[in-house]
């Protein structure tokens, strides 16, 4: 399980036709691309100020950039995951 995202080989068994399983894997693939990559941006930050030094600010940081991340999916604006998709989608 991908910490935060809630993400397991379950999430990913959805009911549906093959080619939808292959899509919405793609898209949480790009999600949690992004996930990463907004968390490891943050980490970049000073969090030592009056107002984002306590554990509270952690958690709403991590939520905020899980919500991004599953927006930039869904509307898969980074195109990751249609390059996934046609890449594994002859396998199909």
């Amino acid at each position: 399980m991908v910490e935060g995202l809630g993400l397991s080989l379950a999430t990913l068994r959805l009911a549906g036709s093959d080619r939808q399983k292959l899509r919405d894997a793609c898209n949480e693939m790009e999600s949690m691309f992004v996930y990463m990559l907004l968390k490891e941006m943050d980490n970049t930050l000073s969090h030592d100020d009056l107002f984002s030094s306590g554990r509270e600010e952690a958690i709403f940081r991590d939520m905020k950039n899980l919500e991004v991340s599953r927006e930039v999916a869904k509307d898969s604006v980074l195109g990751i995951s249609d390059l996934l998709y046609k890449s594994f989608e002859r396998f199909i």
